[in-house]
């Protein structure tokens, strides 16, 4: 994706470089429009899913963990079936709290244990291990 909006640029810069800029005709007009719906629709699945890479980063690197139990499973999906949990722990004062998750293992059902990663200034910003999207590599 990141590569046809590359391209695309490229094309539309050197097309824009050789032939004074004038959005006259409504081919043009659709070109300018289609490549920046096609810049929103990238930059609004890229942002959020950087962001939740820094989001898991910085709960799994410097939040406190705990022990959740899975309270609900289901699976989504046509072929490629993605399971998803609900869960709930306590944290280090006592609290309980829950929360949300893709469980990419696809092995956690009600009742089970699970790892969970939350920040201990606000441990309703959590998230299960199995559904991190950054893996803590021991060096």
């Amino acid at each position: 994706m990141l590569v046809g909006i590359v391209v695309s640029t490229y094309f539309y810069a050197a097309r824009a470089r050789t032939v004074t800029p004038k959005l006259d005709s409504p081919n043009e007009i659709v070109n300018l429009l289609t490549s920046v719906l096609f810049v929103l629709i990238w930059l609004s699945i890229t942002i959020p899913t950087i962001r939740g890479v820094f989001r898991d980063r910085r709960l799994l690197s410097n939040g406190e963990i705990g022990i959740a139990v899975v309270t609900r499973q289901s699976s989504t999906g046509g072929k490629t079936k993605t399971s998803r949990i609900e869960y709930q722990f306590k944290d280090a004062a006592g609290r309980q709290y829950s929360g949300k998750s893709t469980d990419e293992s696809r092995e956690l059902y009600e009742d089970m244990e699970t790892p969970v990663f939350y920040n201990p200034e606000n441990p309703a910003e959590n998230i299960a291990l199995v559904g991190a999207t950054y893996d803590v590599v021991d060096a």
